[in-house]
């Protein structure tokens, strides 16, 4: 049995105040059907694509088939070479963003032989922020936790993060530690006032030493007034392994990457 970390509320009252918006159902992803990720950071899409056969192949990054009028961008076709995680960049269609913001949940990626998926379009700024989306093994980083938009239903009680993340293709798992808590309401005695701070957190992992690539995740449970739990889904951080090398091909500059 997986052991929590129990996070016990006691800034209850500073988490019910006006928050953010909420986690979206677009970062609460679980498992995809390839080894890639995806995220946005304003109007730029990236794509992080995974050859995992020895010898080059060709990928195409497509759309959804959906009923827009227009598409958000147009496909890419690349080539990657043989156990390489090759880095892309698309900026989206200002007309469609303007019409759709919000709706680019997945993108599809072609390999041919290497098969057709979907993966999830994750966001950068979010309830998790993550720093990075693709990490190398063996590699430390961070996720921020926006409390306040996680807890801003007034029968919040507590949350409860996983103790370990887990990997998606493997049984892989590291520990997950707390680096910083803060926030709430604060008491300054010099002044004799009380002040409201945004409450915070960030959590600290350190990437698997791998081989391979894998998706690396974890959950956060949340609990109401009545003891009742509510799943959330944490970000898919690609891990890439000591077998494959990391291609920047991106004509924009990402800052989710390590």
């Amino acid at each position: 049995m997986v052991m929590k970390i129990l996070l016990v509320a006691l800034l209850i009252v500073s988490f019910v105040s006006t928050g953010t918006d909420a986690f979206t159902p677009r970062d609460a992803v679980e498992t995809v059907d390839g080894p890639s990720v995806a995220w946005l950071e304003d109007d730029i899409l990236f794509v992080a694509v995974v050859n995992t056969a020895r010898a080059r192949e060709r990928f195409t990054i497509e759309p959804p088939d959906r009923r827009w009028r227009s598409r958000p961008f147009e496909d890419l076709r690349v080539i990657v070479p043989g156990q390489t995680v090759m880095l892309e960049s698309l900026r989206l269609d200002s007309e469609w963003l303007r019409a759709h913001e919000g709706e680019l949940e997945e993108v599809i990626i072609d390999g041919g032989r290497a098969g057709r998926y979907e993966i999830p379009v994750q966001e950068s700024i979010s309830a998790m922020g993550v720093q990075y989306f693709v990490v190398q093994s063996d590699t430390r980083f961070e996720i921020d936790i926006d409390l306040q938009s996680l807890t801003d239903d007034a029968r919040f009680s507590r949350l409860v993060i996983d103790e370990d993340y887990r990997m998606l293709g493997s049984r892989e798992r590291g520990s997950i530690r707390i680096g910083d808590f803060s926030g709430g309401f604060v008491y300054d005695s010099r002044r004799n006032e009380v002040r409201y701070e945004a409450p915070h957190m960030s959590l600290e992992m350190r990437a698997p030493r791998i081989r391979e690539t894998d998706l690396l995740t974890f959950d956060v449970t949340y609990y109401d007034h009545r003891d009742r739990s509510t799943v959330v889904k944490g970000p898919q951080i690609l891990v890439y392994g000591t077998d494959y090398r990391f291609v920047d091909n991106a004509p924009h500059s990402p800052s989710r990457v390590r």
